[in-house]
């Protein structure tokens, strides 16, 4: 029978899976991603995960350790399975899945931020579940897919300085890692990163009050996460662990267009983007000069050897140019010709040949 609307459409062997075509792929997920969302959050709230190193589960399970404990352990190795199965799906062909796997996997880092599964190592000691964060950046770094869609939707939770804090050193992290792995790094994992970093935006003074992604019950003075400072320090590690590698051309220009509003401002040490605007400027180019230009820092132009250049309109860079001191003239000479067979008197002998 000739498929219709009464027939499902089958696919062919070896054919993907066209999932604009299958809501009820979107539909699944989220069911199931609600189920483990309540389970493991329950699970956390109530203290059922096993807190601390996690011991392989075998061993535990084999050995003669209470019925409790094996079941702690147990539910832990389900709980880290279950994230990372989420962290798979940041990859997933729809972006449906690949949203709803981001929204449970920042809910788990709010759920275990609140309930850590490590033990604190002094009182008031700060706890973050790191790990699971990590997992979560360098899903969002693919070096094979265009994650600017679902960066865009990460970018809200970059609103609260724990999460901005804490995605500035996993992407500093995941950089480096991914740098040290490969020799080549693709193009999409560059623009990934650039557009993560992008998003980074650091208040301009000291807030008087700390939004956290995970809720606590009094911020601790002695926290780094609550100190601008320690966000700036975060901030220019990350930018200068990005920009000393060497980045397809068209990154040189998004950097520079951002770079006196949005990264300048926010360095302890400005000088230090010396390497980065002396290899941008080597791209070459009118177009790299003229960038260099619009994004004039008196620190950094004082430091590097293209001060003067910065300094100039692009008016007075071509008059400049053209009033380049010229090769000396060389004189010409021009001699009589001797004549047509030695004739002085005819028509040649009135004529000058240049030689």
């Amino acid at each position: 029978m000739a498929p219709g609307l009464g027939s499902p459409r089958r696919r062919e062997a070896g054919a993907p899976h066209d999932f604009s075509r299958r809501p009820r792929t979107a539909r699944r997920y989220r069911k199931q991603s609600a189920r483990a969302a309540a389970l493991f959050g329950a699970l956390l709230e109530r203290g059922e995960l096993f807190v601390g190193q996690l011991p392989p589960e075998e061993v535990v399970l084999a050995g003669s350790q209470g019925a409790t404990r094996k079941y702690k352990v147990w539910m832990r190795h389900r709980y880290h399975s279950c994230c990372n199965r989420l962290a798979e799906l940041l990859a997933h062909p729809s972006f449906q899945v690949k949203e709803l796997a981001l929204e449970t996997l920042m809910k788990f880092v709010q759920l275990e931020g609140t309930h850590p599964l490590e033990k604190p190592k002094w009182e008031d000691n700060y706890l973050f579940p790191r790990e699971l964060f990590k997992s979560v950046v360098r899903g969002l770094l693919s070096p094979e897919d265009d994650g600017s869609l679902l960066l865009s939707r990460f970018r809200e939770y970059l609103e609260h300085d724990d999460i901005r804090y804490h995605a500035m050193q996993a992407a500093t992290d995941t950089v480096a890692r991914v740098t040290d792995q490969h020799l080549e790094v693709s193009p999409t994992f560059w623009n990934n990163a650039f557009s993560l970093l992008a998003a980074v935006s650091l208040p301009p003074r000291e807030p008087d009050v700390c939004s956290f992604y995970v809720k606590r019950a009094e911020p601790s003075d002695k926290w780094k996460v609550v100190h601008l400072k320690e966000h700036r320090k975060a901030f220019q590690a990350m930018w200068l662990g990005f920009l000393k590698h060497k980045l397809p051309l068209g990154l040189y220009k998004k950097v520079l267009v951002i770079l006196h509003d949005s990264i300048l401002p926010h360095l302890a040490q400005p000088t230090l983007m010396i390497d980065f605007l002396t290899s941008a400027y080597d791209v070459g180019g009118a177009v790299s000069l003229l960038t260099l230009q619009q994004h004039y820092h008196p620190e950094v132009s004082k430091a590097v050897s293209i001060a003067p250049l910065l300094e100039l309109t692009a008016y007075e860079i071509f008059e400049r140019d053209l009033k380049k001191k010229r090769p000396e003239p060389v004189p010409l000479e021009f001699l009589p010709p001797q004549g047509l067979l030695g004739r002085h008197d005819s028509l040649c002998s009135q004529l000058f040949t240049l030689s």
